[in-house]
């Protein structure tokens, strides 16, 4: 099946990381305001290992050592990095504001109360977080060479769809908590259908050619 094929490093960290989330949930008894937290984060940690992704393919487009069709110059390689990073950590800001409880008038103070969720239990499933994805990209970049035959303009938009229906899916399951308050139950419904919807959606973008 190609959802769980070991070549589809973006698959196999939505898989691991998802099966991590559901795991520590039902360990750790989290809410649903944790929960949202943790894939807030996690949409954070995509979103820089992308970064580092458009970085390393330009420089090494850059040097000669690959070859990307519609590649910038490594200026602009830096220039589009730049523009994604804000275009990005705005969506992020969104959903936070959406998510978090508005303890004062500032939203930065709310935004930085991110913070207040790394630590304790919450540790070592951020960290796992980090070390999946770092490995995806590995694999992505040196392993696999999936960027081969791609655009740059495509390989831009690739985090696009998880984000966005990660972004979606939280936000409409925070509204839903919000109503019907905290349920254990909720939030392991919550995490199977994120985790179904953002394979279908990985298996849709491979698709498209």
């Amino acid at each position: 099946m190609e959802w769980i094929s070991f070549r589809n490093s973006t698959a196999l960290s939505i898989l691991v990381s998802n099966l991590l989330l559901l795991i520590a949930t039902l360990y750790f008894r989290w809410d649903g305001l944790s929960v949202f937290v943790i894939y807030i984060i996690e949409t954070i940690i995509i979103g820089f290992y992308h970064v580092c992704k458009l970085f390393i393919l330009g420089h090494l487009n850059h040097i000669g050592r690959i070859r990307i069709d519609g590649a910038p110059p490594f200026l602009g390689t830096v220039g589009t990095a730049l523009f994604f990073m804000f275009h990005f950590g705005f969506f992020v800001f969104i959903q936070t504001m959406l998510i978090l409880p508005h303890e004062s008038s500032s939203f930065i103070k709310t935004f930085l109360s991110i913070g207040d969720y790394i630590g304790g239990s919450n540790t070592w499933i951020i960290i796992s977080f980090i070390v999946i994805n770092l490995f995806a990209l590995i694999k992505y970049i040196f392993i696999d060479d999936v960027y081969q035959g791609k655009e740059f303009n495509t390989i831009l938009m690739e985090p696009y769809p998880r984000i966005f229906v990660q972004q979606f899916v939280v936000i409409i399951g925070g509204g839903i908590l919000m109503i019907f308050g905290s349920s254990l139950v909720f939030v392991l419904f919550f995490i199977l259908v994120k985790t179904l919807i953002e394979l279908n959606v990985d298996l849709f973008t491979k698709s498209v050619k």
